[in-house]
């Protein structure tokens, strides 16, 4: 079976109510430790993430969704470097207006002892905030013609960008591959996660 048939690739301002809630369990994929909590229930969290798809000044308010019939299979969403701490905070509070009044209660308490060992991110980049692809679709060729797309962007001007950064789990072996592949190195190392950062000229360099 083509895995690559019948996908299409749109912007997430495009989902609608029923494509944000699949869109969310693969943004909670993308990072577990931060949406996975044990007390709040799964659909409970995927729904508040739903309404922060798109949210303007979050972490999930611009990016690319790739849609097969009713699922989304990949999520892709970006922001600049520079504006990942207040996106950060806007984010948490949103989840704590969309979860119930226990939830939000465990989540704050989450939020106290979470530490996502993030190494630092360079200012004047687009940082690669969520990425993740379907199980069923890894190995496709799906998330390098997503990644391939957010290497394209541009800016207001319609000058093409050359500078992006990205964390990635330093266990995540596959992942790290992939980036360097797409022309990330290696910028820091975390407690928890690798920063990685990426120009138009480090792309022939580093394989």
């Amino acid at each position: 079976m083509d895995k690559s048939k019948n996908i299409s690739i749109i912007n997430v301002s495009k989902l609608d109510e029923a494509h944000r809630l699949s869109a969310a369990y693969l943004v909670m994929e993308a990072l577990p430790a931060y949406y996975r909590i044990d007390g709040i229930d799964e659909l409970e969290m995927a729904t508040a993430v739903a309404g922060l798809i798109g949210e303007s000044g979050s972490e999930l308010e611009k990016g690319y969704a790739a849609l097969c019939g009713d699922e989304v299979v990949g999520i892709l969403t970006f922001l600049c470097s520079e504006l990942l701490p207040p996106a950060r905070l806007v984010g948490a509070q949103a989840l704590f207006k969309r979860l119930s009044q226990d939830s939000a209660k465990q989540f704050r308490n989450h939020l106290r002892h979470y530490d996502a060992g993030f190494g630092i991110v360079p200012d004047g980049r687009i940082y690669l905030s969520r990425f993740a692809i379907d199980q069923y679709f890894r190995g496709s060729g799906l998330a390098s013609q997503m990644m391939e797309l957010f290497l394209s962007l541009e800016d207001a001007s319609g000058v093409r960008r050359d500078k992006f950064s990205l964390h990635v789990d330093r266990q995540n072996e596959r992942a790290i591959a992939f980036y360097r592949k797409h022309g990330f190195g290696i910028h820091y190392t975390g407690s928890r996660y690798l920063t990685m950062v990426r120009t138009q000229e480090s792309r022939s360099i580093i394989v």
